[in-house]
């Protein structure tokens, strides 16, 4: 399989989760907590990437 072919599928993989974890807050949360779940969902998310996405870089240059 190509390189870039392996990142799209992470790609579209990481933007339907995205998608549906929104939806679910969107949908169980008034609207008052609405917008600080989806601020802290997505500052979640950065910090997580600021560590998974270096370490996957260094695993996939050893690979």
């Amino acid at each position: 399989m190509p390189n870039w072919a392996l990142g799209f599928g992470l790609f579209m993989m990481e933007m339907g989760w995205i998608a549906g974890a929104r939806a679910i807050l969107q949908n169980r949360f008034p609207s008052e907590q609405r917008a600080t779940l989806l601020s802290m969902e997505s500052f979640t998310f950065s910090v997580i990437m600021m560590v998974l996405s270096p370490l996957a870089g260094v695993i996939f240059s050893r690979w």
